[in-house]
């Protein structure tokens, strides 16, 4: 019995001595793995603060980057010809536009209409339509030519030759033995007409100034789009009555007048149309 005894107390001993051991091996690996584990915890912060410290950092440089985009801009240039090629040609196309179309319109004032507008709207008026569209008064192509050689609607057109075109036209009409014809000069840049005078041979025929009356307030009416066949008419024998003065009646921003014109040896009555701005 004592024996058996012995050996009992002998294994809770030894069982004792084991889970002490065990105990201290199991302390041992936990704090080897708490080492290790504090170890990669500080890597791993180390290195999420290399991360934000390089994030940071960039950011900075691209900042940088847009707040000089010229340089930017001048170093894709000297990388690529191209661009700064097409730049050029857009500064010149622009320059252009600008002497070509923007400083002519500055400088030479227009009706606001192209030839062929212009006779368009004629053959649309009522008295071109109850009075003149039978006889042959609708106002033909026209030729045109860039010399001075048209007679010309005011003085001030000699001294803007180069950027403007003249045209002509006879208006071989069935009413009456009276030759007419029209002539002027238009922007080169867009056609529109920049002077216009409308021609009638002169007779001393007492239906001739009855017919310039009308002849004459059908432009009016072309010009001053709206006005009634009285109020033309008026507009046309206004001009007619200072025929001697050589002053031009200036209605909205249109001027005109008529004066006597020779060319070769013929006489005309004409209606000179310019505008205001070109006086």
């Amino acid at each position: 019995m004592d024996e058996d005894k012995e050996m009992k107390i002998d294994d809770s001993e030894k069982e004792a001595a084991l889970d002490e051991a065990e105990k201290k091996e199991y302390d041992r690996a936990m704090e080897v793995l708490n080492k290790s584990r504090g170890a990669r915890v500080k890597k791993i912060n180390e290195q999420k603060k290399e991360k934000r410290k390089t994030e940071a950092k960039k950011t900075s440089e691209e900042r940088k980057s847009e707040d000089k985009p010229a340089n930017g801009f001048i170093e894709k240039c000297r990388k690529d010809p191209v661009i700064p090629a097409c730049i050029i040609l857009l500064i010149a196309a622009a320059v252009l536009v600008s002497v070509y179309v923007i400083l002519p319109r500055m400088s030479v004032k227009s009706l606001g209409c192209t030839v062929d507008q212009f006779r368009s709207d004629y053959v649309s008026t009522e008295i071109y339509t109850t009075s003149l569209g039978g006889y042959n008064f609708a106002i033909p192509e026209v030729v045109y030519s860039d010399g001075t050689q048209v007679a010309l609607t005011a003085a001030a057109e000699n001294r803007k030759d180069g950027k403007l075109s003249y045209f002509s036209a006879n208006i071989p009409n069935t009413a009456t033995t009276f030759a007419t014809a029209i002539q002027g000069s238009v922007r080169k840049s867009d056609n529109e007409i920049t002077a216009l005078r409308v021609l009638a041979q002169y007779s001393e025929d007492e239906s001739y100034y009855n017919f310039l009356i009308l002849y004459y307030a059908s432009y009016m009416q072309t010009l001053f789009p709206g006005i009634t066949n009285q109020d033309a008419a008026s507009l046309a024998a206004d001009a007619l009555a200072g025929i001697t003065s050589d002053a031009y009646i200036s209605r909205d921003d249109i001027s005109y007048r008529a004066s006597f014109v020779k060319n070769d040896t013929i006489s005309y009555i004409a209606l000179d149309v310019i505008p205001s701005g070109n006086l």
